[in-house]
């Protein structure tokens, strides 16, 4: 008690170094905890499941795309159910949108259409009612609901009374039967082709009538398969026996050749494209943190060597040095705890951060917040740094030698060669460790740039863009869908500040599905013998591509008398052109579509549209006119002449004058969404960045720290060389080479230790190399040119030492 009461005062003493170091440690600690409670929630913390860590995603690797993991084909989910032996059960599920029409309110909601044993599978029990039964998946018998607890509470005011209400959901009578408990969270697959982006977490549930699907449709690929592994299955013996069953299957359907099954640890597939990002962010606070503690380490290590005669004479009359060593110890564990309590404040204010700057799907994972287990951590780090930014004094006063220290400060004390080395070695490490991060944050700036600059393969800017469904009855005439599609064109396109308007199915960076068919080019073998080639599916409206401002590059684009009667017409991009028609003119060719008997003829060449984000490749695509064939869900994208944001209200008012039961929803600029669509990206950036200065400044302030204390304790020896006859220019030099001595050693190991985050950050650079020398060599200029600020400082105030006044003392 009386080393704490002494702490105390001594901090109270010092308000300056108690402020600084305080502060330098909260910052460190709540960027830590910050970090922690997001890996808490999204790494470590278990799926909200029942035994989750038996709980699989099954999914079918392309083979001739390398084995690219994507969603799983209806056919391949029934065999796989029939025949596996090693699952308590396989279930699936696939997200769709359902109009839904209350007291007179036309509203689109997110759906999710799962088979009958899918919460059975995840082990989630209702809250209300049940789960779905058996035959409630068969056709017909599938018009039954299951609500989500927030859906439940907006639309129904939490009504125990809901269960057995009938409701009408596109057209049909739907009755529900269920409200899932507010802790269940459907949690979207990451990486997986053939999956739509965009989705949230469903707001209802209903089953699907999988085994009414045509045994032969297997080119489209939809479907999300969760599975329940037998206790004591592993995930590899469950993976070859689902393999083995897709080589039986692939006797009868040779096109099934071309796929191979894999599975996946349902946490790592949903955890797999934030893991990377959020251990590389943590790994950066880490490294803040260290260097918080080396320069707190550099404050006490000044305080211990300026209170070393204190020291001295303690230790002279009869303080043992274990005494020294807890008074030490304790004044370090008081800021630590001072600094705990500040970082806790600190890291609210942090994920608060996190969560705003982040991407969307971090919410996904519930409250993200400052748990019991973050704040252990919190406490401990803070507990575990107080300790160790105390050794560098520590180690200092059990070095301390009596007689020397007195005599020395009789002398008039200079530093000795030991607290020297201490110093110099702290501030190598902080540089090596700063420098490391400038690097991370240079290496991704430069990515970020990269891929902002990509063209996306039109012009997004004035571009508002909605969606709608037309899946109720009344539009399950094709005819019904074109007509509709051709009139909100029309109606649109005559709205004042419009420039043009255009309908399309899988705008490029939409939300719904993007669709895939086989298809073989006429009068030609696909390129793998027995198997169809596989291609990107669109349908675009007469005026699509000149709205999008997609350039034509051969022939042309749909026009008005492209209709039902007239022979089928397709456009095709310019990947497509090259990898089926790499050195021959492809216009007035015709491919064979699916099961089609009817040829359709190749019209024009279009550039490509990056659809799926700007960092992937553009892939073969076809578009079909719309006058032709018309699928249930649109998108209607509009030119403007002025900012379309301000049109939004107009168009969707005007689009829903057409047909109010119809609801239009996820209206968007183009703009805006393909800034959303490298969130991801930009959210890493911005992190690395702020820490990468922060970095930069802590190691600032400590290189001007250390060499501001060196020359004061050298300031006799600097008075006896200007006394000597050294210039001023002289003693510049010499303060400020041994300050560069220092850095560069700092700069040589913290290149070296970059070498294992190239590794890291790899998979993390688009079109950059980790070991980009432009990077290596910008990061060692600005590191050097804020280190020679730092040590001119100080440098600049030697020089100016007056050597009259420095000796004075003697």
């Amino acid at each position: 008690m009386n080393d704490l009461k002494f702490a105390f005062r001594q901090l109270l003493k010092n308000p300056g170094f108690t402020a600084v170091a305080v502060l330098t440690l909260a910052l460190g600690v709540g960027a830590n905890t910050a970090i922690f409670s997001v890996v808490n929630t999204v790494l470590l913390r278990q799926l909200p499941y029942r035994n989750p860590e038996r709980v699989v995603v099954v999914s079918e690797l392309n083979l001739a795309k390398g084995g690219e993991q994507t969603a799983a084909a209806t056919p391949s989910f029934i065999h796989w159910r029939q025949q596996s032996s090693s699952f308590e059960g396989l279930a699936a599920v696939t997200p769709a949108n359902f109009n839904f029409i209350s007291e007179g309110t036309a509203e689109r909601l997110q759906a999710g259409m799962p088979s009958a044993n899918f919460f059975d599978v995840l082990g989630v029990r209702p809250m209300l009612g049940r789960t779905f039964l058996p035959e409630e998946e068969k056709l017909g018998k599938h018009f039954v609901l299951i609500l989500s607890e927030r859906f439940w509470r907006r639309r129904f005011g939490a009504d125990a009374g809901v269960i057995g209400r009938q409701v009408t959901l596109n057209g049909n009578v739907h009755t529900i039967i269920g409200v899932l408990p507010e802790t269940f969270r459907f949690l979207q697959p990451v990486g997986m082709s053939g999956w739509p982006m965009g989705q949230t977490d469903p707001d209802v549930w209903r089953p699907y009538p999988y085994e009414s699907v045509d045994e032969k449709n297997r080119d489209f690929r939809w479907l999300l398969v969760i599975g329940r592994l037998k206790q004591g299955v592993t995930v590899p013996s469950a993976e070859a026996e689902l393999r083995a069953i897709s080589r039986q299957i692939a006797k009868s359907f040779p096109d099934a050749g071309a796929w191979s099954v894999g599975v996946k640890q349902l946490h790592d597939q949903v955890t797999g494209h934030f893991k990377a990002m959020l251990l590389m962010l943590f790994g950066a606070v880490g490294i803040i943190l260290l260097i918080a503690c080396v320069n707190v380490a550099n404050l006490l290590l000044a305080r211990a060597l300026s209170r070393e005669k204190e020291f001295a004479i303690r230790l002279s009359l009869g303080a043992t040095r274990k005494a020294l060593v807890r008074q030490l110890i304790t004044e370090g564990l008081l800021l630590s705890v001072l600094s705990g309590v500040l970082a806790i404040l600190l890291t609210r204010w942090g994920v608060d951060l996190l969560l705003a700057v982040g991407p969307d799907t971090l919410h996904q994972w519930g409250a993200i917040r400052l748990d019991v287990r973050a704040l252990a951590f919190a406490l401990c780090l803070a507990l575990g740094t107080g300790v160790l930014f105390s050794l560098a004094p520590v180690i200092q006063t059990l070095r301390t030698r009596v007689n020397e220290s007195l005599k020395g400060e009789s002398r008039g004390f200079s530093e000795s060669s030991g607290h020297h080395r201490a110093r110099r070695l702290l501030v190598v490490s902080e540089v090596t460790l700063a420098f490391v991060l400038v690097i991370a944050a240079g290496l991704l700036g430069r990515s970020f740039a990269t891929l902002s600059r990509v063209n996306p393969g039109f012009q997004p800017d004035h571009l508002l863009a909605l969606d709608i469904s037309l899946a109720d009855r009344s539009f399950g005439d094709p005819g019904k869908r074109i007509r509709f599609a051709r009139q909100i064109r029309e109606r649109i396109s005559a709205l004042p500040g419009v420039v043009s308007a255009a309908t399309v199915y899988g705008l490029p960076f939409g939300s719904m599905v993007k669709d895939q068919l086989a298809f073989t080019v006429r009068g030609r073998e696909p390129a793998i013998a027995g198997h169809p080639n596989i291609t990107g599916y669109r349908q675009a409206s007469p005026g699509y591509f000149e709205t999008m401002r997609i350039p034509l590059l051969s022939g042309r684009t749909f026009t008005e008398s492209d209709h039902t009667n007239t022979e089928p017409k397709v456009v095709i991009n310019a990947a497509f052109a090259l990898e089926y028609f790499s050195n021959e003119d492809s216009l007035g060719k015709s491919v064979l579509i699916s099961d089609d008997p009817q040829p359709y003829q190749i019209v024009g060449v279009v550039g490509d549209a990056r659809a799926q984000g700007l960092g992937a490749a553009p892939a073969p695509e076809i578009y079909q006119c719309q006058l032709q064939a018309c699928e249930y869900y649109l998108s209607l994208v509009v030119r403007t002449t002025g900012d379309p944001s301000r049109m939004l209200e107009l168009v969707r008012k005007e689009a829903l004058a057409m047909d109010p039961g119809q609801p239009w929803y996820n209206a968007r600029t183009l703009d805006h969404q393909i800034a959303q669509s490298i969130t991801p990206q930009r959210f890493s950036l911005l992190l690395i960045g702020l820490f990468g200065s922060a970095a930069l400044a802590l190691a600032g302030l400590g290189i001007y720290g250390v060499m501001a204390y060196s020359v004061t304790q050298r300031r006799r020896e600097i008075g006896i060389r200007m006394a000597l006859g050294a210039q001023a220019r002289d003693v510049l030099n010499m303060v400020i080479i041994q300050g560069m001595q220092w850095i560069s050693a700092g700069l040589l190991l913290g290149l070296i230790a970059s070498f294992p985050l190239m590794r890291l950050l790899r998979n993390q650079l688009y079109q950059v190399s980790a070991a980009d020398p432009f990077t290596f060599v910008w990061a060692s200029v600005f590191f050097v040119t804020i280190a020679l600020i730092a040590c001119w400082l100080p440098a600049r105030r030697a020089a100016n030492v007056d050597p009259m006044e420095a000796m004075r003392c003697e």
